[in-house]
């Protein structure tokens, strides 16, 4: 069946491996580049879920344990530029054998190692990441006993990997999505079977195709509902000697508008003196569905609403999961108070904060529902924000260590939305006048953090604060940071001290000018 592919590729494989070593000196390859003679994959096995805000990706790799331990430490996979520039999560978890045993289970993530050219003369680069594989599982068999697989099983979240085609459609009209990605595995070391899956959130599916297109492309693929299959492929070729990847595309309908946060700022301020933790959230959201043609019409808008026929390109309320506990909730934009909010809070639970808001039982979570002011088209912005407050102590989101004046906070980074990923989060914790930061903890690969001083009214010599910035944030980012700081004896007085010497230098100053004015 695949004869015909075998023979039009025959002849790039040679010129692409000759011109590989030297593309990757321009390309910026990994360090220690792989080799396809490195391991031998059995089969590779890649189902995607297609969606709008996120795209989710898996895949399962069944390899033989190397010949050589010392070229096997390190396991390759690639990634597209459009894959890589999106990436938000991943998560790798190895088998050794028959993982029955503890030892032969380990959970990872990957590591980027640099970029190479997909074939010779190529504008399509191929970003590798590298997993260090345990020491135990490239050890050698006994004599007799045969040589035990490697399973890896890799689960990505992407943000956005399908764009709106058409570009512009009707206020009434649903949405349709097109993706395109690799028909086979981006493996360095090739592959005697592969196989590709993808899956649409519904069966509307109103095209799909391979390219650039073969004579037996009808042969390899097939359509069973909303899933579409490419393969089994066998004797997959080797990424760095293969040439260009075809490209699997899929056009399909959508029908949930696709949202997302372009950029939140959290500012959040500890108070020792009010056992309060103040949350500040200033949030710039898009639709990034496909843009109206012509006008938006308010009447159509509300007889669809009234008929319950809204348009699903439509976004005209949302919730955001607050911890237990929350209170003081507000919503306010550039015009002022949004009264079309409601908020449902609960009490205070210690025992909730060490999980993320989004993964309590929905009658222990606070909500905070809100609608804008007005619908959000496809390209369209709306900014706003919203603040609450958090029982610091009594909430259990301050903690004294027994190491003198030392204390650790809990904050949640940010306040993740169902089906709403972030392009950038900046969360800034500002600490009590007089602490000392000692260590932050962020259960995540944060882009950057940095400590500063954050000055506002009545403060001396300035609050220390520390700031959290995090691309492409998801919900496992909706976690908790956690912050060690220490504070200087007497450090709680020093700004009732201040302020009361300030009063009293005042008072004196006006009782001497009035005993002046009362001489002369």
């Amino acid at each position: 069946m695949l004869a015909s592919r075998e023979r039009q590729r025959s002849l790039l494989p040679a010129l692409a491996a000759a011109i590989f070593a030297l593309s990757s000196l321009f390309v910026g390859a990994a360090s220690a580049s792989p080799s396809p003679s490195d391991f031998t994959v059995h089969s590779i096995s890649v189902n995607h879920e297609l969606g709008g805000a996120h795209h989710k990706l898996s895949q399962l790799h069944l390899v033989q344990q190397p010949d050589d331990p010392a070229q096997g430490k390190k396991y390759y996979i690639g990634l597209s530029a459009a894959e890589a520039s999106s990436l938000s999560q991943n998560e790798v978890n190895l088998k050794f054998g028959p993982g029955v045993e503890p030892f032969q289970r380990a959970t990872t993530s990957l590591r980027a190692e640099g970029s190479v050219a997909s074939s010779a003369g190529s504008a399509d680069l191929t970003h590798l990441y590298s997993i260090d594989l345990p020491e135990n599982f490239l050890e050698k068999s006994p004599e007799g006993i045969a040589t035990p697989n490697i399973t890896i099983s890799i689960d990505f979240l992407f943000h956005r990997l399908a764009s709106p085609l058409p570009k512009l459609i009707g206020q009434t009209d649903s949405a349709s999505l097109l993706w395109e990605g690799d028909s086979v595995p981006r493996t360095p070391y090739g592959a005697n079977k592969v196989r590709v899956k993808a899956r649409t959130p519904t069966s509307q599916i109103h095209s799909y195709n391979l390219a650039p297109s073969f004579p037996d492309d009808a042969e390899l693929m097939t359509k069973s509902g909303a899933t579409i299959t490419v393969g089994p492929q066998v004797n997959v070729q080797s990424i760095l000697t293969s040439p260009d990847i075809q490209q699997l595309r899929v056009h399909y309908g959508y029908e949930s508008p696709i949202v997302s946060i372009v950029d939140l700022q959290r500012h959040v301020e500890v108070s020792h003196w009010g056992d309060n933790l103040a949350f500040q959230d200033r949030v710039w959201i898009r639709n990034d569905g496909p843009g109206l043609k012509g006008h938006f019409s308010r009447v159509e808008h509300q007889l669809g609403a009234f008929l319950k026929r809204p348009s699903k390109n439509l976004l005209t309320d949302f919730s955001i999961i607050l911890p237990s506990g929350a209170k003081d909730a507000y919503f306010i934009d550039q015009i002022g108070n949004v009264s079309t909010s409601a908020f449902r809070g609960t009490p205070p639970n210690a025992a909730h904060i060490t999980k993320p808001a989004y993964q309590l039982p929905a009658d222990q979570a606070s909500y905070l529902h809100l609608q804008p002011r007005y619908p959000l088209m496809g390209g369209w912005n709306y900014t706003y924000e919203v603040g609450f407050n958090l029982p610091l102590s009594k909430g259990g989101w301050l903690r004294s260590l027994k190491k003198g004046n030392q204390y650790t906070v809990a904050v949640p980074f940010y306040s993740a939305v169902r089906d709403m990923p972030a392009s950038k989060v900046k969360t800034r914790i500002v600490l009590p006048e007089g602490a000392t930061p000692i260590s932050v903890h962020v259960p995540f690969e944060a882009d950057s953090v940095e400590n500063e001083v954050y000055t506002t009214y009545l403060d001396t010599i300035g609050r220390p604060a520390v700031v959290i910035e995090k691309s492409r944030a998801g919900e496992a980012e909706a976690a908790n940071v956690y912050v060690q700081y220490e504070m200087a004896a007497g450090a709680d007085l020093l700004k009732p001290f201040v302020v009361t010497n300030v009063a009293l230098l005042l008072f004196i100053g006006a009782v001497a000018m009035r005993k002046l004015q009362a001489r002369g």
